[in-house]
């Protein structure tokens, strides 16, 4: 995908089309094929957005995510965690706290069991269900 072209989306949601393949080794077709190249995203979004939503949870660590956003960043970090085929709870929380000691603000300091909560969340969200009937597991 070249710059200026992409898809615009809300944290935590996620887009699939053509030509991705399903984890069945089907490839996903279009149901209505769009006509023509799609038309570039305006450039003032694109300033505003930049680096979001990227998927590829390279984060950098030069500007710490601050204490408001943790909680969420730390959700969306342990659902793409799921959403990659990790569903050991235990490896989840410890991944989760080494984010969060990468990235994150850390005072106030995180509440007890903080990770372990949001690891047994996503151990138990439809995403890791998903997962499981997919791997057989």
């Amino acid at each position: 995908m070249s710059l200026g072209y992409g898809e615009l989306r809300g944290r935590g949601s996620y887009v699939i089309c053509p030509p991705s393949i399903h984890p069945t080794g089907k490839e996903y077709v279009w149901l209505s094929e769009p006509r023509g190249p799609l038309p570039p995203v305006p450039l003032l979004l694109l300033r505003r957005v930049a680096g979001q939503g990227a998927g590829r949870g390279d984060h950098q660590a030069t500007e710490f995510v601050p204490y408001g956003e943790r909680h969420p960043y730390l959700v969306d970090f342990a659902v793409r965690l799921v959403s990659g085929g990790l569903l050991d709870q235990r490896l989840i929380a410890w991944h989760l706290r080494s984010e969060c000691w990468r990235v994150c603000e850390w005072e106030p300091a995180p509440r007890p069991r903080e990770f372990e909560d949001i690891a047994a969340w996503a151990t138990r969200s439809r995403i890791a269900q998903r997962e499981r009937r997919i791997n057989g597991r």
